[in-house]
């Protein structure tokens, strides 16, 4: 299973029509939009499995001990990291302000508290970017 209209769409999609390319039998996708349909779902045995964003997997896997990460994958491709952000308006004066506070836990070793608690070791930085270059464009 999967969330309509993610990243992680595009990837299970991409790796269905590999694999029929490659003569393995088509997966049956199943769709979901919100967390608590698809967990049901995996606790009912209606999915086998569920690819979505590793921070909301490590979450549930560390809060209710009901799933487990079996495997991560980067959609930014293997020798780049997707990295998440914190959004403002452009010129509210907050962007400076958020990346000096994730600076500051960084630092004060609050961040790799929190990044060990939820298994997030791989998610995690070295420090707090202001409109870095993003992803490279993949063609369509």
């Amino acid at each position: 299973a999967v969330g309509s209209g993610t990243n992680q769409e595009k990837i299970l999609v991409d790796w269905n029509d590999q694999n029929v390319a490659e003569g393995l039998a088509p997966i049956d996708i199943k769709y979901y939009q919100n967390a608590t349909d698809y967990y049901l779902a995996l606790s009912s045995g209606r999915i086998d499995g569920y690819f979505g964003p590793n921070p909301t997997a490590q979450y549930h896997v560390g809060s209710l001990g009901e799933t487990k990460v079996i495997g991560t994958f980067s959609g930014a491709g293997e020798a780049l990291q997707g990295e998440i952000a914190v959004l403002t308006k452009r010129d509210n004066g907050l962007a400076k302000a958020f990346a000096d506070a994730i600076d500051h836990t960084i630092e004060n070793g609050t961040y790799q508290q929190v990044i060990d608690r939820w298994n997030l070791g791989s998610e995690a930085v070295a420090s707090s970017e202001i409109n870095p270059p993003g992803l490279p464009k993949t063609a369509s």
